[in-house]
């Protein structure tokens, strides 16, 4: 190795492509300098090698020539050993890592230039435990650390690592303590699968780093993170860096699967470049209070749930949001989309400071989807044609609905909407079960194209006057139960009322009313000769006039 000019990497886990990376772009050059270990007392260095006065035993320890020139030279001060003359090594895997109680013995490791490459589980054992006292590390000639080399090196306060390219796998995993770690790798340009998970390091800063491997920094301790360079994240980077607060990414265009899922600090993030976002990406980010994705057109599941903060939303070419994506951002007070167009299951449900749905080009939306938004009052979606289960359930503000081109409502989709006093739907056929029941506040329903309700829809309309339904020909089991101040219903086309015709559900609890009611006539002998059900039961508990006629039920 030591007289080749390009890498040839050791560690079995690093890809090829990287090698190939490394030599394409000149980045070999010799290593060579002074390696000196501090020990925690010098006898160690003995019980280590053997004779730590003799360098023959110092490179049968590193296994070299195998693994690099070999040291010429050895000198001892105090606690402290020196290695001269070494060049381009290699360190073994598990080399310090696997001693048993001596890998506890190692204070300090400070090389100015010999070391190149350093093997998995270097400084841990095969059990995942580190050099448990070893508190600073200097390599400033290794471009290359391979996987779990200082995993749970719990005790170590500083690295120095000035020419360092690639971090593998669970390299700097869990070195954490009671104090900040620091970190210095300017060059370090490639970190492994959860390289930094549970990481000590604060203030961190990579200038050259361009790819970050899943779950990179994820449960690290990191606040603020330099990254200008990063080209591409990947799954769970940063998922559950509780103590994030900022980041900017000039470079990023796509953020990846549960990026940032609950960085419950994280505050603000600048992504200029990004036109795609995937699921979760920023789901629990507590404290978020602004985003800015100006060139962004889609957002999907999951997205923002449960921002609880996010108050500032600025997307303006925003086109389609999936399932949840807004779900429980209990601080949004307006939203402007102009060109939205679809919203999924959920997407806006529990945002409860939200006063106003004003979405121009808005067509299609998913179940649930503004439900238990109960600060919403007003509602303008002119090209919304079906509105889905349970869409505005629970919206008990809600005093005025725009909605012309309307022609099904599903299930539950204004129950409890206890402020809506009218219904102005001219194109509205069909509506489903529970659709505004207890919505007490209605005082008229004037559907002039609906043409069948099904079960209970209009249950607990209290404040009902008058139901004015020309083209009715279905009315489902309860419809009409506890409408208590209904006195008219104009229902002149109406085929089936309720489950059977001799079902008595239709009209429960309304009792001590002078009702008019237009029926066709078929429905006062449908019965086998005798009027339906339910039409006897009102009149049983009602003074009842039907087409104009007094109807009183034989006894």
């Amino acid at each position: 190795m030591s007289n080749s000019k390009s890498f040839t990497i050791h560690s079995h886990e690093i890809p090829q492509t990287i090698q190939k990376y490394l030599n394409d772009n000149n980045m070999y050059s010799p290593a060579k300098g002074d390696l000196s270990i501090t020990f925690d007392g010098i006898q160690y260095a003995d019980l280590l090698v053997g004779d730590a006065s003799n360098v023959e035993d110092w490179n049968q320890w590193f296994l070299l020539p195998l693994f690099g020139k070999p040291f010429t030279s050895v000198s001892i001060s105090e606690d402290t050993v020196t290695l001269s003359g070494g060049q381009d090594i290699y360190l073994k895997p598990s080399l310090f890592g696997n001693l048993d109680s001596l890998s506890e013995s190692f204070l300090e490791i400070n090389d100015q230039g010999c070391i190149i490459e350093v093997g998995y589980d270097c400084f841990s054992d095969e059990l995942g435990w580190g050099c448990g006292y070893l508190t600073s590390v200097t390599m400033l000639n290794c471009r290359i650390l391979s996987s779990y080399v200082f995993d749970y090196c719990y005790s170590i306060l500083t690295f120095n690592f000035p020419s360092l390219i690639i971090a593998g796998d669970y390299c700097f995993s869990d070195v954490k303590d009671n104090s900040e770690v620091i970190i210095n790798a300017p060059l370090l340009q490639y970190a492994g699968y959860k390289c930094f998970y549970g990481f000590g390091g604060v203030n961190m800063s990579f200038p050259s780093l361009k790819f970050i491997n899943q779950y990179c920094f994820r449960n690290s301790d990191v606040c603020t993170i330099e990254l200008p360079k990063l080209e591409t994240l990947s799954n769970n980077a940063f998922y559950n860096a509780t103590d994030l607060q900022s980041i900017e990414l000039p470079l990023i265009i796509d953020i990846p699967v549960n990026c940032f899922l609950a960085c419950s600090s994280l505050e603000t993030i600048i992504l200029p470049l990004v036109t795609s976002v995937k699921s979760n990406s920023f789901s629990g980010c507590i404290s978020l209070e602004t985003v800015v994705l100006e060139s962004l057109e889609t957002l999907p599941d999951y997205t923002f749930s449960e921002c609880t903060s996010l108050s500032d939303i600025q997307i303006d070419k925003l086109k389609i949001i999936g399932d949840e994506c807004f779900r429980a951002c209990t601080s949004i007070e307006t939203l402007d989309f102009p060109l939205l167009e679809t919203a999924g299951l959920y997407a806006f449900s529990a945002c409860t400071s939200l006063s106003a749905i004003d979405f121009p080009k808005l067509s299609t939306i998913g179940d649930y989807c503004f439900f238990n938004s109960d600060h919403i009052i007003s509602v303008d979606l002119p090209l919304l044609v079906n509105v889905p289960d349970s869409s505005f359930c629970n919206c008990a503000l809600i005093d005025t609905i725009n909605l012309p081109l309307v022609e099904s409502i599903a299930d539950n989709a204004f129950a409890n909407c206890s402020s809506l006093e009218t219904l102005d739907f001219e194109l509205l056929e069909t509506i489903g079960s529970a659709s505004f029941i207890d919505c007490i506040g209605l005082l008229s329903v004037d559907l002039p194209a609906l043409v069948s309700v099904n079960n209970l829809c209009f249950s607990g309309c209290i404040s009902v006057e008058s139901f004015d339904l020309p083209l009715i020909e279905t009315i489902g089991d309860g419809c009409f139960t506890a409408c208590l101040a209904a006195t008219t219903f104009n229902l002149p086309s109406l085929t089936d009322l309720g489950i059977s015709t001799s079902d008595t559900n239709v009209f429960l609890n309304i009792t001590g009313l002078e009702i008019d009611m237009i029926i066709p006539a078929a429905l006062m002998t449908c019965d086998d000769g005798d009027p339906d059900g339910d039409i006897v039961t009102l009149a049983t508990n009602n003074i009842v006039t039907i087409n104009g006629i007094l109807y009183e039920p034989e006894t």
